[in-house]
């Protein structure tokens, strides 16, 4: 019977080996780089009031902070709230990580706020921006090369959407800068959430990137699109697993429009690609 080792080194890629790391943990096992535990000087209650104000503190589940390497004086920070008492107490009895639903059911889905907070040495946390409301900006599937979930919403004619992740994964530290010469607000906060289906004989993982730009003292989604996918099922009659990914890189591309870079996300070991161009209708990359 096949280990979990073995079923690990079958995958071609790197990404595709740490998806399957993170997709086999128990849920908010382990740290995923979301900034938990807190620093000490950040405070859970703190960040609630400041990043969800007006939302219950006994919903708090998880809060993090988490130094931003493309600005070494700021931190990027989120709360996740979940949908009942019960399950943030879980989250604070038993220190969990991350941010899990319970269930892909839409009663059960967790909530994550945002922001980022300039620190100077010596000085308090100021905060700069944050998203104003729990992250809801559904990620298109629209001409991707990544196989389609099962949960997939395609009532929009032609753009199949995934209208909430079951698992806020991490703050993606990649530089994406989007707004070439604002060194100031030009940087992209980068999120990785992801999405898991299990059946008989086997189970997939998709993992999807949100992006968010400041615009002032607000953090506002600009991309949410799907990036890799593994899978693996059983074959023939023995125990043998089959394994299939699909990973793509995302690149910021040098021609512009409106003031922000092309960005274009391109398979890796594969063929595929397709460029993304700034929509100053829909304020999004289309």
């Amino acid at each position: 019977m096949p280990t979990q080792d073995h079923v690990r080194a079958a995958f071609r890629t790197e990404e595709a080996r740490i998806m399957y790391d993170r997709a086999a943990m128990a849920p908010g096992a382990e740290p995923q780089d979301f900034g938990t535990p807190l620093p000490v000087t950040y405070d859970r209650d703190s960040l609630l009031q400041q990043l969800a104000s007006g939302q219950p503190t006994e919903l708090l589940a998880t809060a993090g902070v988490l130094r931003w390497s493309q600005r070494p004086d700021m931190y990027l920070a989120m709360v996740c709230l979940a949908p009942r008492a019960e399950t943030a107490e879980r989250y604070r009895m038993f220190v969990m990580h991350g941010c899990d639903a319970d269930s892909q059911e839409v009663q059960d889905k967790m909530s994550l706020w945002l922001g980022v907070f300039s620190k100077r040495p010596g000085a308090s946390p100021v905060l700069v921006a944050r998203s104003h409301e729990a992250v809801s900006v559904p990620v298109s599937w629209a001409n991707s090369n990544i196989p389609q979930p099962r949960a997939l919403d395609r009532s929009a004619a032609h753009k199949p959407v995934l209208r909430w992740p079951d698992s806020w994964r991490r703050f993606d530290l990649q530089p994406y800068l989007l707004r070439p010469g604002d060194t100031e607000q030009g940087w992209a906060v980068a999120v990785r959430a992801s999405w898991d289906e299990e059946y008989k004989g086997g189970g997939a993982n998709f993992e999807m990137l949100y992006l968010f730009m400041m615009d002032g003292a607000r953090l506002r989604p600009v991309f949410a699109r799907p990036m890799a996918f593994i899978k693996t099922e059983s074959v023939g009659a023995g125990s043998e697993r089959a394994v299939s990914e699909t990973v793509n890189m995302l690149t910021v591309l040098p021609e512009m429009r409106d003031g922000y870079a092309d960005i274009e996300l391109r398979e890796r070991n594969g063929t595929w690609k397709r460029v993304f161009k700034w929509s100053s209708v829909t304020g999004m990359y289309e």
